[in-house]
């Protein structure tokens, strides 16, 4: 599996980790708080919570899948 660096996200509250991950192209957040952590995976669109994952749009069914 290839994914691309841009594609990933990156977390810690360790300033070395975060700066080596940004030098490989890897998006790295810095946090130091679970609630700076929280905004930074809201802010890339991840469900946290069920609240969360009804905000969400559901997929489309299509009946003829079955």
């Amino acid at each position: 599996m290839s994914i691309p660096t841009r594609a990933l996200a990156y977390f810690d509250d360790e300033p070395t980790f975060v700066h080596a991950a940004r030098t490989l192209g890897i998006q790295a957040h810095l946090f130091t708080e679970p609630a700076e952590f929280t905004a930074h995976l809201r802010a890339l669109g991840l469900p946290l919570t069920s609240r969360d994952r009804q905000e969400v749009p559901a997929p489309a069914f299509d009946a003829r899948e079955r």
